[in-house]
């Protein structure tokens, strides 16, 4: 997420992103919903909790969110979104475990048929960066060009 966040914020401190008229999206995932909160006393899973993959995955996405609707709310002129593209077939697992990597490969021919391709993946988000933001609701979760309730947890 820190990513997601450094960018935007050089690129609001250096006036090259408009804060009257920019758009911010933001890529997040579904799987945010996974995650009860996020935990700013331990980031690095040094002290409660125990590190998983998919556990720092789905917070990582909750921050994402959190953070497009704060920026909604700290610049109400930008137009801001976080964005799921759903299920994309990409190449992700490469550098997985290898008990991740070999299922992944081993079902690929089913999960092809459940998964978009990278194009239909970048769809929505495209429709958002090229829509006229006067006809969009600003901080909003995007899924499959229609706006989606959120989870309590990000609901916040």
């Amino acid at each position: 997420h820190l990513g997601h966040y450094l960018l935007t914020r050089l690129l609001l401190e250096s006036k090259n992103l408009n804060a009257e008229t920019g758009r911010v999206l933001t890529l997040t995932s579904s799987t945010y919903s996974y995650a009860d909160s996020i935990d700013l006393d331990d980031l690095f899973c040094t002290k409660t909790r125990s590190y998983t993959l998919f556990g720092q995955y789905a917070m990582s996405k909750l921050a994402n969110i959190l953070f497009t609707k704060e920026l909604d709310k700290r610049y109400p002129k930008l137009f801001t979104a976080a964005v799921h593209p759903g299920l994309v077939r990409t190449d992700v697992v490469r550098n997985m475990p290898w008990y991740l990597y070999y299922p992944n490969i081993a079902f690929s021919f089913i999960m092809c048929t459940l998964q978009k391709t990278p194009a239909q993946g970048a769809w929505c988000t495209a429709f958002l960066a090229a829509t006229p933001s006067s006809g969009l609701v600003s901080g909003n979760y995007w899924v499959n060009r229609a706006v989606q309730e959120l989870w309590p947890c990000a609901d916040h």
